[in-house]
């Protein structure tokens, strides 16, 4: 039988606690001693300190029940200040081990965090849970500030990018794709959307951008709004192609969008048989600017004067494809 995927409620609290308690015994006593251990759990996981963590706002705290109502594991996660999934504990009960619940409950606890990009700490030495997030998608990243805010604990952190899912374009996707526009644009004083002198192309965006001789995709959120577009056109005769409308709602950012589809971009482009990839982007958007900077990009010729509604001039920026 599937064990039942639930959060936690304040009933729960006391059988979360014993399980979570016989985990850490049964992970870190032969790494820190039981004293030691006890001295953390006590801390950590104190009914109090756990009672806290009950339908706080952007925390996700769930366990894993069998069918006689018992613990089996349990799982802790909150969004953090960069928008990021941070998963602070995920610990199944000694003798659950192998059975898949690690997975359905990091699946869940995710899923319920809109799917975003996620990191974690974990001891150097816990080779088993490194080798279990590494089967997941993460991946190690850098040693951590000690554990949990304690110096005296050993930790590194894995980071798991968001695994987002691009499709075409539809034409049915123009009023999101104006949505996205304008939010995009509000954020720089001066700058407006004119989807029919500047950007006729966004009101039947598959058909005219496909005559255009343009391949675009759109990302979708969990409800299947737009939330991130990005295209790129076919390669002119010297081998040319250009990134185009690479955009990301506010509320989207810092997920690591803008950069996986810039990556598919370079991808397409070579498949396409383009050796330079080039994009132009308004001289105020100086967030996409270090983006693309950062993606290996390098600022080309002379500003662009566009002599649109928000009097636009451009910096051109382009990259080798290898």
């Amino acid at each position: 039988m599937t064990p039942r995927i639930r959060p936690v409620g304040p009933d729960d609290l006391a059988a979360v606690r014993a399980a979570l308690v016989a985990s850490w015994h049964a992970t870190y006593d032969a790494l820190h001693g039981a004293a030691k251990v006890t001295e953390i759990t006590d801390r950590w996981h104190a009914l109090p300190a756990l009672s806290r963590q009950v339908d706080r706002p952007g925390t996700v705290f769930l366990m894993a029940e069998g069918a006689d109502g018992g613990v089996l594991g349990s799982s802790l996660a909150h969004v953090d200040e960069g928008e990021e999934a941070c998963l602070r504990r995920l610990y199944v009960a000694p003798g659950t081990e192998g059975r898949g619940l690690g997975r359905l409950l990091l699946d869940e606890t995710l899923a319920r965090l809109a799917e975003r990009a996620a990191w974690l700490e974990v001891e150097p030495r816990n080779t088993r849970a490194i080798r279990f997030y590494e089967r997941e998608g993460f991946v190690l990243d850098r040693p951590a500030q000690g554990c949990g805010g304690r110096a005296d604990l050993e930790a590194v952190i894995m980071r798991r990018p968001e695994r987002p899912i691009a499709r075409a374009v539809v034409d049915a996707d123009a009023q999101d794709l104006f949505g996205l526009l304008t939010l995009a644009f509000a954020e720089y004083p001066g700058c407006y959307v004119d989807p029919h002198d500047d950007y006729p192309e966004i009101v039947r965006p598959a058909t005219r951008l496909a005559q255009a001789k343009t391949t675009f995709w759109v990302i979708e959120d969990r409800s299947g709004r737009v939330r991130a577009c990005c295209g790129v056109t076919a390669p002119e005769a010297d081998g040319t192609a250009e990134l185009t409308k690479l955009y990301v709602r506010p509320d989207q950012r810092r997920r690591g969008l803008g950069a996986w589809l810039i990556r598919l971009v370079e991808d397409a482009a070579r498949a396409a048989g383009a050796r330079r990839l080039v994009l132009y982007t308004d001289t105020r958007f100086t967030k996409a600017h270090r983006l693309y900077e950062h993606m290996g990009f390098s600022r080309f010729g002379a500003e662009r004067v566009l002599h649109d509604v928000s009097g636009s001039v451009e910096y051109g920026y382009g990259k080798a494809l290898g």
